[in-house]
């Protein structure tokens, strides 16, 4: 075969792989009906509130994890309001030594865990943040900048029904 041929056949089959990407990127996934309660978390809040309305959000993720955590029978929805997360603290799995993975049992397609901006994309940002997580099934990111200067943004294990939408990964 010569090399004519043959860069012919690789254009070719990229084109193709292309094609296939767009009508993929163009088709919307919907998480369909689901049941969850919302844990609202603000700059502002303060991790002794429960979390459970906008005018009592806790100040921190982590804290918004332990409650999701501690009743893992829900769909939870941690809704983040407007502002800037400066980090987000390791949850403790006592399956792995360091320490480093969010875990929850339960999750399901209709009690999914969501994290989102909850006045949609762009108003809520975090900002150093690692998102390791281990065996946490149906877990969804919508609307959020993540902003992380180090390694490893992102990082999913033993995880299935995951979806990002609307988000911003930077770093």
């Amino acid at each position: 075969m010569n090399s004519t041929l043959c860069s012919r056949i690789i254009v070719v089959s990229l084109l193709l792989l292309f094609a296939i990407s767009a009508v993929n990127a163009a088709s919307s996934y919907s998480i369909g009906s689901v049941t969850t309660t919302s844990v609202y978390v603000s700059p502002s809040g303060n991790d002794a509130n429960n979390g459970l309305s906008r005018s009592s959000p806790v100040q921190t993720i982590g804290a918004a994890w332990q409650i999701v955590r501690a009743n893992p029978s829900r769909g939870w929805a941690i809704e983040l309001m407007p502002g800037t997360y400066t980090s987000v603290p390791y949850m403790d799995f006592p399956g792995y030594v360091d320490g480093t993975y969010w875990t929850a049992a339960g999750p399901t397609r209709a009690k999914p865990i969501i994290i989102r901006g909850v006045d949609g994309p762009g108003t809520a940002t975090i900002r150093g943040a690692q998102f390791n997580s281990a065996g946490v099934n149906y877990l969804y990111y919508a609307n959020l900048t993540i902003i992380h200067d180090e390694t490893d943004l992102i990082h999913f294990s033993y995880a299935n029904h995951l979806l990002i939408d609307n988000v911003t990964f930077i770093g």
